[in-house]
């Protein structure tokens, strides 16, 4: 079988019937312990197979991802290319057109009022000599607009950060 195209697909478009192909035939074990070694235990598949995460850990996971795809490794690289452009991502959407962006989105909504309403986002965004890891946790289901204005705001900050180090 070709994971590649399984993982791109889950990957891209946030395909779960792929995800669960993945986590059927790898299982759960290799991302447990990856997690645990970054010290982020607190994200763990479970039965549920989705994790709960919270914003720190979420963000260390990145700090990986991103030596990783710097790494110059082939694998990485090809990798990295799924991450460009995944769907409902508000920081590919808004910061896309300028930089690069590696970023992956989840959703879920099991209705309005619901405790697992959720739109997140969280990625690496190539900004010229700063790029910089932005992780985004909400309960905004849908609210991409919304969430662009954080994006772009964040972004902002970023700027202006980065113009204080460069005085």
């Amino acid at each position: 079988m070709d994971y590649y195209s399984v993982i791109e697909n889950t990957i891209s478009w946030s395909s779960n019937s792929d995800y669960f192909t993945l986590i059927n035939n790898f299982g759960k074990s290799g991302f447990n312990s990856w997690t645990a070694q970054l010290g982020s235990s607190d994200i763990t598949l479970t039965d549920s197979s989705f994790g709960d995460i919270t914003c720190r850990s979420f963000t260390r996971i990145w700090i990986e991802i991103y030596e990783y795809f710097m790494s110059g490794d082939e694998t990485a690289e090809q990798l990295s290319s799924f991450f460009i452009g995944t769907e409902n991502s508000c920081i590919y959407e808004t910061l896309g057109a300028e930089y690069t962006v590696y970023s992956k989105a989840g959703w879920y909504s099991e209705g309005e009022g619901s405790y697992y309403t959720v739109q997140n986002d969280a990625g690496i965004v190539m900004k010229e000599d700063s790029p910089y890891i932005l992780t985004i946790l909400s309960d905004a289901y849908g609210e991409l607009e919304l969430l662009g204005d954080l994006v772009s705001a964040a972004d902002q900050a970023h700027t202006a950060l980065s113009d204080q180090e460069t005085e």
